[in-house]
């Protein structure tokens, strides 16, 4: 887009424009704001977080990367945080988020091995950083995942939501996410093949988005999907949620994902999103865990 039409786009009076175009009284869409977050150990990121958070009239759900994690402990030894202090960020910020799992597995590359990026030519920052991904070893996965829940419980109470890191979900962290007692996931994507590592479920079975379902094996963990980045421009974030808040036939529940590292450069946008969300009428904000009791108690009618 030419820079004159999406500066006039970009001012509020267009986006208030736009909204008011819109069908606003469809049935009740729940949001949500699920914030996948690996750098509370950046002291910029931290604050960002907090800033982020004025003015907020519910509460995000921030799944974070634990320093149980390998690359986020490799990371606070380099940024000189120790865990006491990685412990008061997130105890400060569990005022204003509710405080869950973001599952990156991975592991250090032996000394002088070299790099196996996930997609070719586009390696990920954990991979920058000199780890392998370990998608493919689910014993691998459960040991890290077990041991950052473990850490999470021990400072900051059971987490009830997950959300997965680089979207992938396979039938060993369904398992895991069940037995470990999550209310909630935010990790599907609708119309993205990584979703779900195409194995543990198959999108064209599932219900069409803004639809919750229970995730197997035991359907307790309520799936939340996923719309469009919180972050990127407000024409893209309305138009991935148009269908549902154009729909009568609710409630829909749906999550709004946003990397913690993105508000350095655009949180700015995604608190303006928030607020032109806001505007249509049947848009009701929830905390992640408020919104799956809700949609488990829908599911059961």
């Amino acid at each position: 887009m030419h820079s004159l039409p999406k500066k006039i786009l970009s001012a509020w009076p267009a986006k208030r424009a736009a909204a008011n175009l819109f069908p606003k009284r469809g049935g009740p869409l729940y949001l949500t704001c699920v914030i996948h977050s690996e750098a509370v150990q950046d002291a910029v990121v931290f604050n960002k977080l907090l800033s982020f958070s004025e003015g907020l009239t519910f509460k995000p759900a921030l799944c974070v990367m634990t320093p149980a994690n390998p690359y986020v402990r490799k990371d606070m030894k380099l940024r000189g945080v120790s865990e006491k202090e990685f412990v008061y960020r997130l105890r400060t910020l569990s005022k204003y988020y509710e405080i869950g799992l973001h599952g990156h597995w991975c592991r250090p590359l032996p000394q002088g091995t070299p790099a196996v990026h996930r997609k070719p030519g586009r390696p990920t920052r954990i991979e920058e950083a000199g780890f392998e991904l370990t998608l493919d070893d689910p014993a691998a996965v459960e040991q890290q995942f077990l041991a950052e829940r473990s850490w999470l419980t021990s400072n900051f109470g059971t987490p009830l939501v997950y959300s997965a890191g680089w979207w992938f979900l396979d039938g060993s962290i369904l398992r895991l996410l069940d037995n470990c007692g999550f209310a909630a996931d935010c990790s599907f994507r609708y119309g993205q093949p990584d979703s779900f590592g195409n194995t543990a479920l198959q999108a064209q079975a599932l219900p069409p988005p803004g639809r919750p379902f229970g995730l197997p094996p035991s359907g307790r963990v309520i799936e939340l999907p996923s719309l469009s980045y919180l972050h990127w421009n407000w024409w893209s974030v309305v138009r991935s949620a148009l269908p549902l808040l154009r729909s009568r036939g609710g409630p829909l529940f749906a999550s709004l994902p946003l990397h913690d590292y993105n508000l350095l450069d655009d949180g700015g946008k995604a608190a303006v999103n928030i607020a032109l969300l806001s505007e249509f009428g049947n848009v009701r904000w929830l905390a992640v865990t408020a919104a799956a009791v809700l949609a488990r108690a829908e599911l059961k009618k």
